[in-house]
């Protein structure tokens, strides 16, 4: 659920692919660039103005580079996109190249149906370990061929970077006299006092059910080892979701609901309308995904900060819940698969990062230098310090095919005060283990 991460002249790229490849190889591939061809590339980010204006500067771009070659680009929403990938893919005439969800769920199951191409061979022709690191690429794109998750062969590989993080008011944090939290406990104080002051501490709407997947997975991350998520989302033996950090994440969800933390009927507030209302300035802090900056530092501009939620443990670093965009993938049917993987090569490089971070969009490649000002500047910092750290962590929904529907209603419930903190460990048990334990 993702709600909603250089570019090689033409004689670079022969001379790359000389040393590589075979002279037959290479003959064919001059002899295609030479003839008219049509890329069809396939996104799932219709509606994301800026993320869509970079990539077609990248398809332009790629087009530049590769004389005889047109990219025709396919815009579909999210929502349209999961939908219709397993018909799409399974038809005769997929797209060269396609967005596809992570996790098991969609990807997992594409890659279990036979529908998407390893990518392993690209990726050690350019190098893409150098480009992201090992645990973004497993978040992104390894999957088994029975469809499990985080290991196994590479199927997909993302151009721009997401992150769940806690977006704050700068104003409203200093008039409270506070600045920005350091530790769980710090960010706790804070919405207390926010409170106090008669301001909307956390602002949060849940009529679309997903959104609580945020702030619940936040917590928990700031309580338990990242370890212990990330292996339970990836469905490892052994693991299981009645843990004490996943009770005390539950429990100390409940309590901020009741406390009043959150924003006023929630439940049926929409996530657009509660973030469009911290956009006009209420609330003192909201959490969501890096996906939102731009909407953020257009409304809100110097008044607004990002920042990682810190962990309860003192030297922990922060984890937060992180993976790719939807990451590119190639249909197994895909009738130009060498052209579709340079198209991914290309729009996974450094330069291709340099247009995405321009577009005020946070790219997967981890870029050396200054870092702009404001929320952007705060936005790729977090991403380079999950990079470093290793502390990025799979989306919980990806656990089991039907682990959204499971986790989303379980977080209605407990919010609701329907079902209670120990409840809803079992329920989300009962699903994964269902699956996992098979």
């Amino acid at each position: 659920m993702n709600v909603p991460r250089t570019a090689r002249a033409r004689i670079a790229a022969a001379l790359a692919l000389a040393s590589l490849a075979a002279v037959g190889t290479l003959a064919a591939l001059a002899g295609a660039a030479s003839q008219q061809t049509t890329l069809v590339v396939q996104d799932g980010e219709a509606g994301n103005d800026a993320r869509i204006a970079a990539f077609k500067q990248l398809d332009r771009l790629f087009e530049k580079a590769h004389p005889g070659v047109t990219v025709r680009r396919i815009s579909k929403s999210f929502g349209d996109l999961i939908k219709t990938d397993a018909l799409q893919l399974s038809g005769a005439n997929p797209p060269d190249v396609s967005h596809v969800n992570q996790g098991l769920p969609d990807m997992g199951q594409l890659v279990k149906a036979g529908l998407l191409t390893p990518l392993d061979g690209y990726a050690k022709r350019w190098n893409w370990g150098a480009r992201q690191s090992a645990a973004l690429l497993a978040l992104d794109g390894r999957v088994t061929r029975e469809g499990k998750i985080g290991r196994g062969a590479l199927y997909g590989i993302s151009s721009t970077g997401d992150l769940v993080g806690v977006f704050y008011n700068k104003a409203k944090l200093a008039k409270l006299g506070l600045g920005v939290p350091k530790t769980f406990a710090q960010f706790e104080q804070a919405l207390a006092k926010a409170q106090a002051a008669g301001e909307t501490p956390i602002m949060f709407g849940n009529l679309d059910k997903w959104p609580a997947i945020h702030e619940y997975q936040t917590i928990l991350l700031a309580l338990a080892p990242r370890g212990q998520v990330a292996r339970t989302v990836f469905g490892l033996e052994g693991t299981r979701w009645t843990t004490p950090a996943a009770l005390q994440a539950a429990r100390k969800l409940k309590e901020w609901a009741d406390k009043g933390y959150f924003t006023d009927g929630f439940a049926g507030l929409g996530i657009d309308d509660a973030i469009n209302r911290f956009l006009k300035g209420e609330g003192v802090f909201t959490i969501t995904g890096t996906w939102r900056t731009g909407d953020v530092a257009k409304a809100l501009g110097a008044k607004a900060g990002l920042f990682l939620m810190p962990s309860a443990v003192r030297g922990r670093p922060a984890a937060a819940i992180a993976s790719g965009g939807l990451a590119w993938a190639i249909p197994a049917k895909a009738k130009n698969k060498e052209l579709a993987a340079q198209y991914i090569d290309f729009v996974t490089s450094e330069r291709a990062a340099r247009v995405i971070q321009a577009a005020g969009d946070v790219p997967a490649y981890v870029l050396r230098g200054k870092l702009p000002a404001g929320v952007r500047g705060d936005a790729l910092a977090a991403w380079a310090q999950l990079n470093k750290t290793g502390s990025m962590v799979g989306y919980m929904d990806w656990a089991t095919p039907t682990f959204y529907d499971t986790l989303t209603a379980a977080l209605q419930e407990v919010l609701a005060g329907k079902v209670t903190p120990e409840g809803f460990v079992k329920k989300l048990d009962v699903d994964f283990l269902k699956y996992h334990r098979q």
